[in-house]
């Protein structure tokens, strides 16, 4: 709990001066004030000095953006739907004023009026800065994935031309001896295997097209009751019953990418779960961010990949490339958001994705 009687005396009730009573702190060059992941429950002014906002691609770090005296940051000005991947360094010395949230409760009830206006100025600083610096990091994302899709399918593109050339190779060295229904047993292995690279290569195309051209987020309010109908009435669901949730929910994301999210969930569902079994498709908001939800009545997702299984080719389920979930996770980081999976209760897979709608920052609650 912060001393109203520290610094210089201030009167706290007058919201210009709520800064002026705040703990002080120092911090040397080099120091991490907010590492990567984590979730201060402070607020921050830089009184004197630069910090550095320094964001981690596969292989190295890079400075994109500064916070310089004047700017505040933390939990809900920076990193709440801001980019999971970034630190913020001091960069020489510099002084810090903290304020927790005990702090702000009882300037609050002090002065409402006052705290009220410190808000709304932080809210309108939060929306900008999240947009600002995802955008910023979106080409580093997109230079990561580009990176780990070359690796991939360098391995994955081998097997089944692998398969195909030996196939071909056994019948054409073997025709007058082989009978005639292993020869159609290795055509039919040398066809398969032939539809599962055409899919593949489609995959790689659609990622690296949708990766040069929708980098940067382009948010706008959404309907997102209509958005999953749109996307689900474009898919056969002629197997399965599809329930949409999604009533009165109107976040604001980038359509497009909440669109190919929605298509490659459902998509997934529509593979894995049982003819005749329940597809739920579920949007709802979490303070101020856009939750997404899929579930099937399928196999699930076994424990020891699921952390993986968002990975290009990895896949984690049978008959899937992993390119569909890949494509999922790389619009969840593009969007300054996550994508998991967990059990679903009674059976099946709850593949999420939690997107920030950066019009309504949540800020002290």
């Amino acid at each position: 709990m912060a001393n109203w009687a520290a610094g210089n005396g201030a009167n706290p009730q007058r919201s210009g001066d709520i800064w002026r009573v705040m703990p002080i702190q120092v911090a040397s060059d080099g120091d991490v004030i907010v590492a990567s992941g984590d979730q201060p429950t402070e607020l921050y002014l830089v009184d004197e000095g630069t910090l550095h906002v320094v964001a981690h691609t596969h292989d190295r770090a890079v400075k994109v953006n500064e916070l310089k005296a004047g700017e505040v940051f933390g939990e809900l000005a920076f990193l709440d739907g801001g980019p999971a991947s970034a630190d913020v360094v001091a960069h020489g010395s510099v002084t810090l004023r903290v304020m927790d949230q005990p702090t702000f409760n009882e300037w609050a009830a002090m002065d409402p009026a006052g705290a009220q206006r410190f808000s709304d100025e932080l809210a309108r600083t939060v929306s900008l800065r999240m947009r600002r610096l995802t955008d910023l990091i979106a080409p580093l994302q997109v230079r990561r994935w580009q990176a780990t899709l070359l690796g991939a399918a360098a391995h994955d593109l081998r097997t089944p031309l692998s398969v195909i050339s030996g196939a071909l190779e056994t019948v054409l060295d073997n025709d007058h001896v082989l009978p005639a229904a292993t020869q159609r047993q290795l055509l039919s292995s040398a066809q398969s295997q032939a539809e599962r690279l055409r899919t593949t290569l489609d995959g790689l195309l659609e990622l690296s097209r949708l990766q040069v051209s929708a980098a940067v987020a382009d948010r706008r309010p959404l309907d997102l009751a209509t958005c999953i109908n749109n996307a689900v009435e474009l898919l056969d669901t002629s197997h399965h019953h599809v329930v949409v949730d999604a009533d009165s929910v109107v976040a604001t994301v980038d359509p497009l990418h909440v669109d190919r999210i929605l298509d490659n969930l459902v998509r997934n569902a529509l593979h894995h779960a049982p003819q005749g079994s329940t597809i739920r498709v579920h949007a709802r908001m979490e303070e101020s961010t856009l939750l997404l939800v899929v579930e099937d009545e399928g196999p699930g997702v076994p424990p020891a990949v699921r952390e993986q299984i968002f990975r290009p080719f990895v896949g984690g389920r049978e008959g899937g490339t992993g390119l569909g979930l890949a494509i999922v996770l790389m619009f969840a980081e593009l969007n300054g958001g996550d994508a998991w999976v967990e059990d679903r209760p009674g059976g099946g897979a709850s593949f999420r994705v939690a997107l920030p709608s950066v019009a309504a920052p949540v800020l002290l609650d």
